[in-house]
């Protein structure tokens, strides 16, 4: 049972409801800078606090993209812990929480897939004191095989076919242009869970019938949503810009156009969802208003900084 939300709390209904779901699995898929970092500090702290079913620290496992975000992660949890224990001393679960802390597996996924490696190293018949290439290494590796791959091309059964494709991408010089995009294109595989399986669909991707029309191809759905995404994105900052101009002091001559601002937006996202013509034809007549004109010294300082980092100059 997700408990009420407080009346001052400064959460979204869908964002409490992330930090206090139990027994079901969740994904939370919004843009960055949305607060989902925030939601799921929250939602460890919650369930290691929790007095009914309390989780240990030990028992997470939390992996994140970037080490700032692991590092944030793991203050918050301590300062809360902190926190709860000044409030309830006696308590022996929060002690043993606070001393656990350190051993909580708050990590990168890189780091957390390293440290499983390293642990398991003696199964996967591996030395386990090999250690991690740097940029410099991996790319000096990355240009040998990559060589080697094209040699044996070049001397396949299927030679008459890699000579077309040289003259179609590269000059007569050298196939460093060929390189450079079998490279981003093995970049692209590797995001997806089958690589292999998604290189051999691609080309179905210029099997396109006649007739068809932009809204039909068969990629462009994720490419909506990864333009969906950025315009959320740009109006999760607008909203942020125009709180900046509701604070005392602050650039209130702006509060006007960050609304036009997030109007101008919201018209993309509504054309965006309609069709990709839509999409086309207001981005063709779409111009950004002109921003107020701040006075020195008429606001904050600081807010002004903060306004600029919104997005508004």
């Amino acid at each position: 049972m997700i408990p009420i939300k407080p009346s001052d709390a400064t959460w979204t209904d869908e964002q409490w409801q992330a930090i206090w779901a139990k027994g079901q699995d969740m994904l939370v898929s919004a843009a960055a800078g949305s607060g989902k970092t925030a939601v799921l500090i929250n939602r460890m702290i919650e369930r290691v606090l929790s007095e009914e079913n309390p989780v240990s620290v030990d028992e997470l496992l939390v992996v994140t993209f970037t080490n700032a975000s692991a590092a944030e992660m793991r203050h918050r949890m301590s300062a809360a812990l902190e926190k709860a224990v000044a409030e309830n001393p006696e308590s022996k679960h929060l002690r043993k929480q606070l001393r656990l802390i350190n051993k909580a597996q708050i990590s990168t996924l890189h780091s957390f897939c390293l440290q499983v490696v390293k642990q398991y190293a003696y199964l996967l018949e591996i030395d386990p004191g090999f250690r991690i290439a740097n940029e410099t290494e991996a790319a000096l590796l990355r240009d040998d095989v990559l060589e080697a791959v094209l040699e044996r091309a070049y001397e396949g059964d299927q030679e008459d076919a890699v000579y077309r494709l040289a003259d179609s991408f590269t000059s007569d010089r050298s196939d460093q242009a060929m390189e450079v995009l079998l490279s981003k294109l093995y970049d692209y595989s590797r995001v997806h869970p089958s690589p292999e399986q998604w290189l051999d669909k691609v080309p179905e991707l210029y099997d396109v019938p006649s007739g068809s029309t932009i809204d039909e191809l068969p990629f462009i759905d994720d490419l909506k949503m990864t333009i969906h995404h950025a315009l959320e994105e740009a109006l999760q900052l607008i909203h942020e810009g125009k709180q900046l101009t509701l604070e005392p002091d602050g650039p209130h001559l702006l509060a006007e156009t960050f609304d036009m601002d997030g109007e101008l937006v919201r018209q993309a996202i509504f054309a965006l969802e309609e069709s990709w013509e839509s999409l086309y034809h207001f981005s063709k007549k779409f111009t950004w208003g002109k921003a107020a004109t701040i006075r020195k010294d008429s606001c904050d300082p600081p807010l002004q900084r903060k306004r600029k980092s919104a997005g508004m100059t």
